[in-house]
C-alpha cells in the first residue's frame, strides 16, 4: 500500500517515468512554444513546492514506527456510539 501511494505522490510531483511527468512535460513544452514563461515558471515552482510536501509525507510514511500497545479504551456511551445514529440515518425515509 505504501509503495503504490509513493508512486502516486511521485507522479503528482512530476518525476520522470510517471504519468504526471508526461502531463507536465507537455504543458511546459506548450508554454515554452507560445512564450508563456510565467506559466512555465509557475508550474516549475509549484512542482518544487509539491515535491517538498510529497517527500515529507513519504519520509513520514516509511520512517515512523508506531509501538504496539494493548490499551483498551472504554466508552461511557457503549461499544459503538455511532451505530444507532448511523442506522437511523440510513433507514430514515427521504423527505
Amino acid at each position: 500500500m505504501a509503495g503504490a501511494f509513493t508512486i502516486t505522490l511521485l507522479s503528482l510531483a512530476g518525476i520522470p517515468v510517471t504519468a504526471g511527468f508526461i502531463g507536465k512535460f507537455f504543458l511546459i513544452r506548450a508554454g515554452a512554444g507560445e512564450a508563456r514563461w510565467a506559466l512555465v515558471v509557475t508550474l516549475a515552482l509549484a512542482s518544487a513546492v509539491g515535491l517538498f510536501y510529497y517527500l515529507r509525507v513519504i519520509v513520514t510514511m516509511y520512517g515512523t514506527v508506531f509501538p504496539r500497545t494493548s490499551v483498551t479504551a472504554h466508552s461511557p456511551v457503549g461499544p459503538h456510539p455511532l451505530s444507532l445514529p448511523t442506522q437511523a440515518d440510513v433507514w430514515q425515509p427521504p423527505y
